[in-house]
């Protein structure tokens, strides 16, 4: 299998520097990735340091949702119709 390799980007919103990463297709943190963060954030401190947050991709997030959803509207239904269908089991 080969390796994924992470796209970073960074931007500087008022003042405080955002570096979005995205390391497809799991996002999953092994050594390589550490290594990669920290050279980002090496690269982050040389221009000036300062506040700084690490965050997924949007794409991430977006792609998260959609997995969920369905999961998600079955468990709002549940709780707006008090229509769990274990609860009786459980009482």
């Amino acid at each position: 299998m080969a390796r994924s390799t992470m796209t970073t980007e960074s931007i500087m919103i008022d003042g405080v520097r955002v570096l979005r990463l995205a390391r497809p297709p799991v996002n999953a943190i092994d050594l390589g990735l550490v290594a990669e963060i920290e050279a980002a954030l090496a690269a982050a401190e040389a221009s000036g340091g300062g506040p700084l947050v690490l965050a997924a991709s949007a794409a991430y997030a977006r792609v998260k949702a959609q997995l969920r959803a369905a999961t998600n509207a079955r468990l709002a239904h549940i709780v707006a119709a008090e229509d769990d269908p274990l609860l009786d089991g459980w009482l």
